[in-house]
């Protein structure tokens, strides 16, 4: 999941009954630990939420809880260099199987033939705006000469 573990927390949570619920559990304690968890504005603190809620959540044993240490990954080399893996040292947080998206290991500059299909991209649609602009230009004077100059 994410760094963060408010939205793994809120999908636990009372709060996300209302179509967000991962499993419809509810417990007081964790509902307490949670919103304590949203307020506190002190690192280690809010941690000892967190940890309150995810041990409140394993005792309970609301949901079959999995863990894979070993996965497999797989992708393309003509996408994915050797340079697009980071720094996992400076950034800890990188991951290849996060749940968002295009996963932090890919968040870099675009490479030289990125840019220029990129660029292609944009010409092209830029050029498909302008025909569909004309047509519709020609349309409204055509219609309007209709109207003016009537059979």
């Amino acid at each position: 999941m994410d760094l963060d573990p408010s939205y793994i927390l809120f999908s636990h949570s009372k709060r996300a009954f209302s179509g967000w619920s991962l499993s419809n559990y509810t417990n007081a304690e964790f509902e307490e630990s949670y919103n304590a968890s949203l307020a506190a504005l002190d690192y280690d603190q809010r941690r000892a939420y967190v940890d309150d809620c995810q041990r409140i959540y394993y005792a309970d044993a609301a949901s079959l809880i999995l863990a894979y240490p070993y996965q497999t990954y797989v992708w393309r080399t003509d996408i994915v260099g050797e340079d697009d893996w980071g720094n996992w040292s400076a950034q800890p947080g990188r991951s290849l199987d996060n749940v968002w998206g295009a996963h932090p290991l890919l968040l870099r500059e675009p490479s030289e033939s990125d840019k220029i299909i990129l660029s292609t991209l944009e010409k092209v649609l830029i050029g498909v705006i302008v025909i569909v602009a004309v047509a519709i230009v020609a349309v409204l004077v055509l219609k309007k000469r209709k109207m003016r100059y009537p059979r």
